[in-house]
């Protein structure tokens, strides 16, 4: 089994690289359990946060969003037959999935419901390559806690598509959508993009959902203030996401009413917004 070098996950985990080697090998000793030993591949993708515009993606708005230190973690390997199955840490049942019969996944069952109906979005709406794998998954991402703990768990599996039948041809923005479609139609939520947009790129990003389209570019800045570095509790996993506090000046000066801009800015900086008042959804986006 490859497991990344030490090198290269603490480019990834800093000073928790140690902490993430033997996360992988744990999982690489449940993996041999279940399935045998065979070359594995290893996969990340992390939680997210939104720093700005929290689901405007919904109405074409733009966003900052970063990823965070917490992640979800597979080994996994291809297999010579058509059938997905998912070991999850923590659930008694394995996910398993069909790919040459996904007409007969059932809708809001689950995991079961989301890993087939991405499957299918990845086949049949997207036209890429899709086949059998099995994979032990582990994470760290806390359930319904704001930080995308599913679509975290669904960029994983794109990755996996990805890097197993597709040679890495299948970008970020169809990541997110293959996850959309499968919580928009198997898990009848009306989920956007943000979510899986932040867990698939990483990192800072900014993202415009102006006109139907998904554009996002990778940003990079520093913190306000020392005692909110130190609340915030980061860490080099963050890398380019060391941005829990500020927001670029043009995002939030293209993203909210003069009224909001004027309440939250002091000259030229960010103020926390402690002492807003009511002001609709515009001024509880500004305090989130």
């Amino acid at each position: 089994m490859a497991i990344p070098e030490e090198k290269v996950l603490r480019g990834i985990y800093g000073d928790a690289a140690k902490e993430a080697e033997a996360r992988f090998e744990k999982l690489q000793g449940t993996y041999e359990a279940q399935f045998g030993q065979e070359e594995l591949t290893c996969f990340s993708a992390p939680g997210r946060t939104e720093i700005i515009g929290n689901h405007t993606d919904h109405n074409g708005g733009k966003i900052l969003a970063a990823s965070i230190t917490m992640d979800t973690i597979a080994v996994a390997a291809k297999t010579g037959d058509s059938v997905v199955t998912i070991l999850s840490e923590g659930y008694p049942d394995p996910i398993v999935v069909d790919t040459d019969h996904l007409e007969k996944i059932p809708k809001c069952q689950g995991s079961l419901s989301l890993v087939g109906g991405m499957l299918k979005a990845a086949r049949d709406e997207f036209g890429y390559r899709i086949g059998g794998f099995n994979a032990c998954v582990s994470t760290q991402v806390i359930s319904s806690a704001g930080v995308s703990s599913s679509a975290s768990f669904e960029m994983l599996v794109c990755a996996i598509l990805n890097e197993f039948f597709n040679g890495g041809s299948i970008d970020y923005a169809h990541y997110a959508r293959i996850g959309q479609y499968a919580e928009n139609r198997y898990w009848d939520k009306a989920s956007g993009l943000m979510d899986q947009m932040a867990c698939a790129v990483g990192g800072t990003i900014y993202l415009d959902f102006g006109g139907g389209e998904v554009k996002y570019e990778k940003v990079d800045f520093g913190l306000s203030t020392a005692p909110f570095r130190r609340r915030c509790g980061l860490s080099q996993r963050n890398l380019a996401a060391r941005t829990c506090v500020t927001a670029p000046r043009r995002t939030f000066l293209q993203s909210f009413p003069r009224s909001v801009q004027r309440s939250a800015m002091i000259g030229r900086s960010f103020a926390p917004c402690t002492t807003m008042r009511s002001a609709g959804v515009w001024m509880q986006r500004c305090r989130h």
